[in-house]
């Protein structure tokens, strides 16, 4: 069992906590301690109600902290577990790049097919509406898990400088920049959050009350010509991103 924390003192004594935070503190501790793993159920809300002798919105009030903190995520009509620890993304103009503890991003290919660009598409790719380009969706992985996707829209003759094994194992983005016909170079990119789509929620099984970070953004050659435009979306509950976009909220 884990050690219990001592009370806050203060020049008065102790100095009380709600009852929601202490519940939260002691179920944050068993999480920490290894008591509680990633993966595995909370206890009921019935039960926690009897062990701590509190009210039911107490617990509720308790669960909301510690979903606030990102250390459980409920599954409505399933119960509430202890989540998997965050991953740490840094938003460069170029890549993605991982903590040093996250692991290693991997991809596993979804689709990918002839697309007639739709209006906003064209003006960031800087071509006609309804010219032709290749969309490929992949799903982004740490450690075999999902935890989130992307689609990559380029135009023709880019897609035919790009080695296949890169579909499967790189980010274009890297990829671009480093190839000598394109040299790539950042381009804008835009973060927003919101609630999952339906078709979103489907590709990467996902619930559709589920909470996502998403980031767009166009990559261009050295000449300036928009070469690639991604769309990359992250499970709220398993990625946190750091760095500064250059302008919040996608589709703007």
């Amino acid at each position: 069992m884990c050690m219990n924390a001592k009370p806050e003192i203060t020049e008065k004594g102790i100095r009380p906590k709600p009852l929601y935070a202490q519940i939260a503190e002691e179920m944050a501790q068993r999480i920490q301690c290894g008591e509680l793993s990633p993966g595995d159920r909370l206890p009921s809300q019935n039960a926690l109600m009897e062990e701590f002798s509190v009210s039911q919105a107490t617990v509720r009030q308790a669960i909301l902290n510690l979903s606030n903190q990102g250390l459980v995520t409920a599954h409505q009509g399933v119960g509430v577990f202890v989540a998997e620890p965050r991953i740490s993304v840094e938003l460069s103009q170029t890549s993605l790049e991982f903590g040093a503890n996250s692991g290693t991003l991997s991809y596993e290919m979804i689709s990918s097919d002839l697309l007639a660009a739709p209006d906003r598409m064209a003006k960031l790719l800087d071509i006609e509406p309804g010219e032709n380009t290749i969309r490929c969706r992949r799903k982004l992985l740490v450690k075999g898990s999902t935890i989130g996707y992307e689609t990559c829209n380029l135009p023709l003759d880019v897609m035919q400088t790009i080695p296949h094994h890169a579909l499967t194992q790189l980010d274009l983005r890297q990829v671009l920049h480093r190839a000598p016909q394109w040299l790539a170079r950042q381009g804008a990119f835009w973060v927003s959050a919101g609630q999952i789509t339906a078709f979103d929620a489907e590709v990467i099984g996902a619930s559709p009350d589920t909470i996502i970070l998403q980031r767009e953004d166009v990559t261009k050659d050295q000449n300036g010509r928009p070469i690639l435009m991604t769309r990359s979306i992250f499970l709220a509950d398993r990625v946190s991103l750091s760095g500064t976009s250059q302008m919040e909220g996608a589709g703007q």
